[in-house]
């Protein structure tokens, strides 16, 4: 679920419009994002560089940035003042079928990169969780996601680390990060029950295949935020069978976001 809620708010990010005058702020931060991708990559003197016309860089507060040696990439937030994504194109090479370094292994490096680039107290506050997946057939890779997610009681924050781990190799493949205070209340004036029946409906299904629904503080374009329920919805079977996702207004019950497999 939480790869398709990504998806889902990437979009919704990617959606808030154009900035024209990018290249004029990414030249104001070209320093405060050569000091920050160097504590993130590891090395005192990353060959950094502006691209103009990359995806993230036509998005407002945002703007993409290549090591001109490496080719590694980093997202740039100005509202923020940090890199929100890392990524190494060289850790995410093929490698030979079989290699696994473990959970535990990958934990720590995961832990060891998070702790060298972000408070260490503030990573002490957030759950941790760390999810193995299999990509690609021939051959078979592993990879694991280390994230780190601050919660309010029971209610999950848009406020998060994120470091995927290449498992054979142990290479940290890309991180990503959001940060900021919590502007909105944690009170839903919709229930868990309204949400269910709403997300249902919307996909005409029946309220039992809404798998999961919870309460999440979303953070989109222009730094908005909302308490919002996510309803995450299976039907079918395993041969003929979709996935959606839901997200609600937990103050208002309006859908702010959707997206289903079939």
């Amino acid at each position: 679920m939480r790869k398709a809620l990504v998806f889902l708010t990437l979009c919704a990010l990617l959606t808030g419009g154009l900035s024209a005058s990018g290249a004029d702020a990414a030249g104001a931060a070209s320093a405060r994002v050569q000091s920050a991708a160097a504590k993130m990559c590891g090395r005192p003197d990353p060959q950094i560089k502006f691209v103009p016309d990359a995806v993230f860089s036509g998005v407002p507060g945002l703007s993409q940035w290549i090591d001109a040696d490496t080719g590694e990439e980093f997202v740039w937030d100005a509202s923020g003042g940090w890199i929100r994504r890392y990524a190494n194109p060289s850790a995410y090479a093929p490698t030979v079928e079989g290699g696994d370094i473990g959970e535990q292994r990958a934990r720590s490096i995961a832990d060891a990169w998070a702790r060298r680039c972000f408070d260490p107290a503030s990573l002490r506050s957030m759950r941790v969780t760390c999810d193995r997946r299999e990509v690609g057939t021939d051959p078979v890779n592993v990879e694991y996601r280390v994230e780190y997610r601050r919660f309010l009681g029971d209610v999950s924050t848009f406020v998060h680390v994120a470091v995927v781990v290449n498992g054979a190799t142990g290479a940290v493949m890309s991180v990503e990060q959001e940060q900021g205070p919590i502007a909105v209340s944690i009170s839903p004036e919709v229930s868990q029950d309204e949400a269910r029946v709403r997300a249902a409906e919307l996909m005409g299904v029946p309220e039992n295949a809404c798998t999961s629904c919870v309460l999440e503080v979303l953070r989109y374009a222009g730094g908005v935020q909302r308490l919002a329920w996510v309803a995450k919805i299976h039907t079918g079977d395993a041969q003929f069978g979709g996935d959606a996702l839901v997200i609600i207004d937990a103050d208002t019950g309006a859908v702010l976001d959707s997206g289903k497999s079939w």
